[in-house]
């Protein structure tokens, strides 16, 4: 496992996984598409939301203001509930999945009047993120404030990730960020191990 803990040192181990890009073979022996590779509904900001619902038709006759009202209400209760998000084995989940995410973390910190967003743990460990998505994420971590623990394990994180967790880490933005987990992250090497020494 790889990961940097809160005593500042570097722990390195090989490990082995099951891909999330397995196929499932039932007892017919058809083949079935793994949950892993069902598709990512994005979570929209109500912006963006309210945008998408002006476009739709309702067959039941739905008021689309009033559709509007109880997305608006459920950002306002994650904003208050919400503890864990994990997309961790969503293989479909990637870059464009990233952009929406950030977006609905800056949309809840918007609608908290406030209050600091309660999420602890965010994990988007073995899904298809690159380097550039996984760093669009890192970006809208300030909006995470009890943040502790960052999952980017088998992922293709690389310098540009670790630059702007470095950047956030140094500004105070993640004081509370105990754990980031980097396991089974392949595209790191040792010239990256520098910067992994600077984030505690």
């Amino acid at each position: 496992e790889n990961e940097v803990p809160s005593n500042g040192t570097m722990q390195t181990t090989q490990s082995t996984h099951e891909s999330p890009m397995q196929e499932d073979v039932g007892e017919t022996g058809e083949t079935a598409l793994s949950s892993s590779l069902q598709p990512v509904a994005p979570i929209r900001s109500p912006s963006d939301f309210n945008g998408t619902i002006s476009t739709k038709t309702f067959s039941n006759r739905s008021d689309p203001e009033n559709v509007k009202a109880m997305y608006l209400r459920f950002v306002q209760r994650a904003a208050e509930e919400l503890f864990s998000v994990s997309f961790s084995g969503r293989a479909l989940f990637d870059g464009d999945s990233t952009v929406s995410l950030s977006e609905f973390f800056r949309a809840m910190k918007k609608e908290s009047g406030g209050k600091p967003l309660p999420v602890r743990v965010l994990n988007v460990s073995k899904t298809a993120l690159i380097d550039e998505g996984a760093a669009h994420l890192v970006r809208a971590l300030p909006t995470l404030p009890c943040l502790t623990l960052l999952d980017f394990g088998h992922t293709k994180v690389r310098h540009k990730t670790l630059s702007e967790l470095l950047e956030r880490v140094r500004g105070g933005e993640v004081s509370n960020l105990q754990r980031i987990v980097l396991d089974g992250c392949e595209s790191l090497t040792n010239a990256h191990m520098d910067i992994l020494s600077q984030l505690w």
